[in-house]
């Protein structure tokens, strides 16, 4: 199973050694279709099939948002706007660009910043400053353990992936999972899994404008969160633990055949 074939973050050896593993597999199951593409044009000999990642449900059942302010200390506004920046902290997943973004959305947008910084944070806590308000801005800057994942997603109104970069992402499957829409750029496979099932908005450019512009689209109709829900709640039927595993074997299967 390949999560990604070029990595995100490239280094002098990668191809050479990625090069050699893709001889030793018979077959190769990709999450989406940009993975499936970069699969070809290293080895086009090897079968492989497009099977997206199943909606995680291990995290539990969600909690009232209010509830969830209270575990994490978040003061409760009835006019707030709440954002969530979840998962590893990496270059290439452009948390700079959200944080640009907050300076040009008004004072009712709030955003929660949970993961573990990939290398020194004090690059963000420069912009955050910079914005002028801090108050807006909640930070865990830690890994957060699979217990605690609900209070932060169910503590959003809306989860943003402002990547620079990127094939998929396993923040989409806990997102579907606590029925959050999503704001993504137009990266990698991300408009596949997410604008494509309409269960969020794209934006057409990396920057903090065109981020701005989607989040401000969104909370300004909202019959999109409404249709965005519904369609995330027929993506987790159809993005099952069982339909991946007998579409896995069924792939499986016809290797052995071959």
């Amino acid at each position: 199973i390949l999560d990604n074939v070029i990595p995100h973050e490239p280094h002098f050896f990668d191809a050479p050694l990625t090069l050699w593993f893709l001889k030793s597999i018979d077959g190769a199951i990709t999450l989406c279709d940009e993975v499936g593409k970069d699969l070809t044009k290293l080895n086009s000999d090897i079968p492989h099939m497009t099977l997206p990642h199943p909606t995680y449900t291990h995290f539990g059942c969600p909690i009232d948002k209010a509830q969830a302010e209270k575990l994490l200390c978040i003061p409760h506004k009835d006019d707030s706007r709440t954002l969530l920046f979840f998962g590893l902290i990496r270059e290439y997943k452009g948390l700079d660009i959200l944080i640009r973004a907050m300076k040009l959305l008004d004072q009712r947008y709030r955003l929660i910043i949970a993961g573990e910084p990939y290398g020194s944070f004090d690059k963000y806590s420069d912009l955050i400053s910079e914005c002028g308000a801090p108050s807006r801005f909640f930070i865990f800057p830690q890994y957060i353990k699979d217990s605690e994942v609900k209070k932060y997603f169910c503590a959003a109104d809306l989860a943003v992936l402002p990547y620079r970069s990127a094939t998929q992402s396993g923040i989409n499957a806990v997102a579907n999972h606590f029925e959050l829409p999503m704001v993504v750029t137009d990266v990698g496979g991300l408009k596949e899994t997410i604008g494509d099932r309409g269960t969020g908005l794209v934006c057409n450019d990396c920057t903090p404008e065109c981020v701005a512009s989607a989040i401000e689209e969104y909370f300004s109709h909202p019959e999109l969160k409404e249709m965005f829900i519904s369609n995330i709640r027929k993506e987790n039927e159809r993005l099952s633990w069982n339909r991946f595993c007998k579409d896995l074997t069924g792939f499986i299967n016809t290797l052995h055949r071959k």
